[in-house]
């Protein structure tokens, strides 16, 4: 760096000048007559720094002009970007600036503001108060679109809360229970469950996309830009390949990720705490918002920080973003109320039950139970092994009904296992056809289950024909049971 002396006439002060490597003695005085000429040198003492804001303070126009572009900021924030610029302004009105720096973003309307405000020239003020406005517009647009007369299109009800896995924690300022109702809401808004994976929802319970994945360090950085962006690939095929996946929290493929519903909670709680951090630093005043409001501001800042933004300061969006993004933040405010207001603190897992004793009339219930044991109609309860009360032909008719449900749910089996992968493709019934076959093993162990009781009776009445018939049907179950897993896995991993 190049260092040059000049002063303004042949008795004044002598000026430093540090210039670039390269510049000439002449290029630097141009320069130094050049700010000489404006007056931007008049007042500064030795050993001061020659700046935008040392300027501004001299009342010098062009420097405020360049500092009220500097303190507009991304989103139109100012806190941040004042206190970079601010901090060396001298004496008292560097106090003050410093303190509508640091307090914008944590008080609107706090003590003191705008006193602090007017201590600066009056196009620094102005600065000031124009982010204040933007930090208002937020706060406005934000809480009449989490309050809005419209009715959510997916009011979580008490199952969804009770379905839905407590928080890990509070967020900002939401409770445990009010991130848990946030989630549920989400998750409802979705309709997809956690197994499931398509283009046109996302991944998952929450619907995750490639650039929220990639957001929370699941997906490579990168992956979004080079394969989904130009619209070639789909997110399905993209995340067939491990390749793209980090290995974060044990994901190393779609299959981990889609078989742990805890991986999928922690994922979408990261991304909210995460999307709040985000649009705070960029000028939302977060701690100002209503619970409700806030928990709508989280689930769409989880989504995309960029369009909360624009959302939140009533910019230009696309008709079917803007909707989404309003109806985020409507039923997320409804999801919160409803938690704070239907839901007790044993469900929200707040207050644990206090242990009961003695609730229970003994003698009432004692003599009550002795009417029925001493009625003749009632047989008495024999805990030996003897025989049934029926006969061998009652068992065996009882074995052929047993016969017939199997295979009535082989013959459904055997028709959702015939389907070709292009006609699934053609219909989108993976999903459907998993689900069916799941049904099917449930059906199977019901059948089953109903064999294992015949098949006790059928060897207290040492009927060891019958007992070979069910240990043989018990046998094919089992084996129609493993095809139909086998078949599951293929269908989950072609879904993939």
């Amino acid at each position: 760096m190049s260092e040059f002396k000049f002063s303004l006439d042949a008795a004044g002060e002598v000026f430093t000048v540090k210039a670039p490597p390269g510049m000439t003695f002449d290029q630097a005085k141009a320069i130094f007559d050049k700010q000489a000429s404006t007056g931007s040198l008049t007042g500064l003492k030795v050993g001061d720094a020659l700046s935008a804001v040392t300027q501004a303070t001299q009342g010098l126009s062009s420097a405020a002009a360049s500092l009220s572009q500097a303190a507009s900021g991304i989103g139109g924030t100012v806190s941040g970007a004042l206190q970079g610029a601010l901090k060396n302004i001298p004496g008292g009105v560097a106090g003050a600036a410093s303190g509508i720096a640091n307090r914008l973003t944590g008080g609107l309307g706090a003590p003191g503001i705008l006193q602090a405000a007017s201590a600066l020239p009056s196009s620094i003020a102005g600065a000031v108060n124009s982010g204040i406005s933007v930090a208002k517009q937020t706060l406005g647009s934000i809480q009449s679109a989490a309050a809005g007369a419209l009715a959510p299109t997916a009011a979580i009800g008490i199952p969804d809360f009770a379905k839905q896995v407590p928080a890990l924690g509070g967020i900002s300022n939401l409770s445990v229970s009010e991130v848990t109702a946030s989630l549920a809401s989400a998750s409802r808004s979705i309709g997809q469950v956690a197994n499931q994976v398509s283009n046109s929802i996302g991944v998952g319970k929450f619907g995750f996309d490639g650039s929220q994945l990639e957001a929370a360090g699941v997906l490579k950085p990168g992956t979004v830009s080079q394969f989904l962006s130009s619209g070639t690939n789909t997110l399905t095929s993209v995340l067939k390949s491990p390749t793209v996946f980090t290995g974060k929290a044990g994901i190393t493929s779609l299959k981990d990720l889609l078989g742990s519903l805890p991986k999928q909670e922690t994922i979408q709680q990261e991304l909210m705490s995460n999307g709040l951090t985000g649009v705070q630093a960029l000028g939302i005043p977060t701690d100002k918002l209503s619970v409700g409001a806030l928990a709508g501001t989280a689930l769409n800042a989880a989504k995309s920080i960029p369009n909360t933004m624009d959302w939140a300061q009533g910019k230009a969006l696309a008709s079917d973003v803007k909707t989404a993004l309003n109806e985020t933040a409507r039923n997320a405010s409804f999801a919160v109320d409803f938690a704070e207001t239907k839901v007790d603190d044993a469900m929200k897992q707040l207050a644990l039950g206090e242990p009961v004793f003695d609730t229970v009339n003994r003698v009432t219930l004692n003599a009550a139970a002795i009417r029925v044991i001493g009625n003749p109609k009632i047989p008495p309860v024999e805990y030996n092994n003897t025989p049934p009360k029926v006969t061998t032909s009652e068992l065996g008719i009882e074995f052929g009904i047993a016969v017939e449900q199997t295979n009535a749910i082989l013959d459904q089996s055997v028709i959702t296992l015939s389907k070709s992968d292009a006609k699934r493709a053609r219909l989108n019934s993976y999903g459907k056809d998993i689900a069916d076959l799941e049904s099917y093993i449930n059906d199977y162990n019901a059948v089953d289950g109903r064999l294992q009781g015949l098949l006790r009776q059928a060897k207290l009445a040492n009927d060891s024909a019958l007992v070979a018939k069910i240990e043989k049907e018990q046998r094919r179950i089992a084996e129609s049971i493993k095809v139909t897993e086998s078949a599951i896995d293929v269908l989950r991993q072609n879904l993939a």
